[in-house]
């Protein structure tokens, strides 16, 4: 009865070891589709391809701006907050 209880003593801790060294999965943002092709863009590209992916921001994103371009840094101020 001794060594039941250690063993399952044993494999509990090493369930619950496996469970908490596992790696949590990052939360998807839902994108809407976009067609860029249909979408006014300045400058405009010669070429778009959808690829039906998108890029997100989120609290990781760096966002660099030039300091000597005038409105730069609103613009990453700007996309920060969001």
């Amino acid at each position: 009865m001794k060594t039941f209880c250690i063993r399952s003593l044993f494999f509990t801790s090493l369930m619950l070891l496996c469970l908490a060294c596992a790696e949590k999965k990052k939360e998807r943002i839902a994108m809407p589709s976009t067609d860029l092709s249909k979408v006014s863009l300045i400058p405009k590209p010669l070429k778009t391809i959808p690829t039906n992916s998108a890029f997100a921001l989120d609290q990781f994103t760096a966002i660099y701006t030039s300091k000597n371009a005038t409105g730069f840094e609103e613009v990453g101020t700007f996309l920060a907050t969001k």
